[in-house]
């Protein structure tokens, strides 16, 4: 059990020549696709300008290797015993910062510390974690006993403490009974639980798991989260978690780390850290709160004008008084352009809602509306907004019908048309 402290971590990885000219193509071919799909001629200008940027650089690319930034000063405080989860897209480092903890990654510039040790130029077999990877990765010829035992065997200990460990990891587990059998005769689960054990079986100051459970069909995903909860929570260990899945980021987690791709020169990876629910209902930016949240939350284009001496949201065909919690945040962007966030559970069908008015609806066409037994996904057309809402299946909707919907307003998220940023959190 330990605290784990990065500061100020840097990665870069080199990049050869041909292999930047190749990303450099790709940027220019994406600009021209913008350019021919642009019509104002002042953002045309502004794509033009790029592409003649990009190009220059394409011509003045050194003879020697570059370098590529994946991670940018990552500074994070993972408290002892605390479950973290790591959550992002695809390439935006959740786990190149886990193998860096575990030492199979070198660290371009920075710290980590575990327990108070700075472990930089340590061995990562002498960090004292225990890694579990996405791949079981186990011994296909040896049983799950020996399987589970195989690191213990390597570090020479007593045959007695061995066999102690593996079964009352077995038992945390539920895998006494499977011991004498070999991994083709497991279940994925079963299998994933095997790799668990022999993570288990170090009694590591920290656990690392990477993806574990990508592997696995949606009903066996679920039953492994409860598993996982369990069992963390049993052996009271910091566990340091990855996944691109949000549900289990939700579920599993005390604190979530929500990281994206470098998309400039001075972006970073961490966007916000939080508990679950906090980012939930408070995200950092439009990145986080189009992130978290199934199904995504609805991102409106509009300004904020007053209608008699009261603040509107206006967007198309939409008009949406702003919450009186919220207007305090939005006095300076008056008649400017910004967005509003609205999850899809902060509708209501209005013919079930007394506190319907013209200050709190919405009203649409809807496209396709998918029933789920306890509630109705629907994909509604207003004006020619798309939005997406989540009302309850009393609700009696068929598709090209009109459907009139109430809006929390108070649960309305504003969002600088620039920055991004969250306006009810500056």
């Amino acid at each position: 059990m330990a605290e784990i402290v990065f500061r100020g971590i840097n990665k870069s990885y080199r990049l050869q020549k041909s292999e930047f000219k190749k990303k450099v193509k790709a940027e220019i071919r994406k600009l021209k696709e913008d350019l021919k799909d642009t019509f104002d001629e002042v953002e045309r200008e502004k794509i033009q300008a790029r592409i003649d940027l990009k190009r220059e650089e394409l011509r003045e690319v050194p003879a020697h290797e570059l370098t590529v930034d994946i991670i940018r000063d990552f500074n994070l405080h993972i408290q002892d015993r605390e479950f973290v989860v790591f959550v992002g897209p695809s390439g935006c480092g959740k786990s190149t910062v886990l193998r860096m903890l575990a030492g199979l990654e070198d660290i371009t510039s920075g710290e980590i510390e575990i327990g108070g040790r700075v472990v930089n130029q340590v061995a990562p077999k002498d960090r004292d974690i225990a890694f579990v990877f996405q791949s079981y990765a186990l011994y296909p010829h040896l049983s799950i006993f020996d399987n589970i035992a195989f690191g213990l065997k390597l570090r020479r200990m007593p045959s007695t403490e061995i066999q102690q460990r593996v079964y009352h990891a077995a038992e945390i587990l539920q895998l006494t009974e499977h011991l004498h059998k070999k991994p083709r005769q497991l279940s994925g689960g079963q299998r994933q639980r095997v790799a668990m054990g022999r993570a288990i079986v170090r009694n590591p100051a920290a656990f690392l798991f990477d993806e574990p459970l990508s592997n696995l069909d949606a009903k066996l995903r679920q039953e492994m989260r409860v598993q996982i909860k369990k069992i963390t929570r049993r052996l009271n260990t910091t566990t340091v978690y990855v996944t691109h899945d949000q549900i289990e980021a939700m579920t599993l987690a005390d604190k979530i780390v929500v990281l994206n791709r470098l998309e400039g020169p001075h972006s970073v990876n961490i966007q916000q850290i939080g508990a679950p629910l906090d980012v939930y209902y408070n995200p950092a930016n439009t990145f986080v709160a189009g992130f978290i949240g199934t199904p995504t939350i609805n991102l409106l284009e509009g300004e904020i004008e007053e209608r008699g001496g009261v603040p509107y949201f206006v967007s198309g065909g939409i008009e949406l008084r702003v919450g009186e919690s919220r207007v305090p945040f939005l006095s300076k962007y008056r008649k400017k352009k910004i967005r509003a966030g609205i999850r899809p559970h902060d509708f209501e069908d209005a013919f079930f809602s007394p506190n319907a008015s013209s200050d709190n609806t919405v009203e649409g066409v809807v496209d396709v509306a998918e029933n789920l037994g306890a509630e109705i996904h629907v994909q509604l057309q207003c004006g020619d907004l798309p939005l997406t809402a989540v009302v309850s299946s009393r609700s009696r909707i068929s598709m090209g019908e009109k459907i009139r919907l109430v809006v929390n307003l108070e649960n309305i998220h504003y969002f600088d048309y620039d920055t991004g940023q969250n306006i009810n959190r500056l």
